[in-house]
């Protein structure tokens, strides 16, 4: 084979015209691969985007439906509030046991708290209390603890004979029994809600 010195001027230039195309070839398929497969990975997530978007289709029809019903849920959810509260409101639930009191005629002697008793969603907080006033005025205070808006349970009911005078107390006319009772009242414990978890 000839050397390059002895080829004609064109058979060189024709070499060296050859050797820079398959050069160009070389360095371009190199470099292209990587360009290719950086690009057929981008197609592969913009599929992969699509199919998502088009399984998320049908909860876009249904958006406007589940913003209603979110609203109408906190709206149960304050309501729920009202019934089991979610701290424990101690002043606010005393003063609603003494406007009841009030409103049935029924005197509160003595409140005292008993320790709560923590459960694993709520905490039950008993009262203790002693109160007196007429048989049917104690039973109308009763009957309205049963329709407060938050929980509350009345236990240990004891009710006697409220003699003139006893435990060194005025007593009007209309005051004839005193009665003893556990009223407990619940409310939630924060941070206790389950976590709900997709099947």
């Amino acid at each position: 084979m000839p050397s390059l010195e002895e080829l004609s001027p064109r058979k060189q230039l024709l070499v060296f015209a050859l050797l820079a195309v398959v050069l160009v070839i070389v360095v371009e398929y190199v470099w292209l691969s990587g360009v290719s497969q950086a690009n057929d990975a981008l197609k592969n997530k913009v599929n992969a985007a699509r199919l998502s978007n088009r399984q998320l289709e049908p909860l876009l029809v249904r958006m406007p439906a589940m913003r209603r019903q979110i609203v109408v849920l906190q709206r149960r959810l304050a309501q729920l509030e009202q019934v089991v509260p979610p701290r424990t409101q101690t002043g606010e639930f005393l003063r609603e046991l003494e406007s009841t009191a009030r409103a049935s005629g029924v005197y509160i002697r003595q409140v005292t708290a008993q320790s709560s008793n923590h459960h694993s969603f709520y905490v039950a907080a008993p009262y203790s209390l002693v109160l007196d006033g007429s048989y049917t005025r104690l039973a109308d205070f009763y009957a309205r603890l049963a329709v407060m808006r938050r929980i509350v349970n009345v236990e240990n009911l004891q009710l006697r004979h409220l003699g003139r005078g006893a435990n060194g107390l005025a007593y009007s006319p209309v005051e004839t029994v005193s009665a003893g009772c556990l009223v407990t009242t619940y409310y939630s414990r924060h941070g206790a809600m389950p976590v709900l978890r997709r099947p």
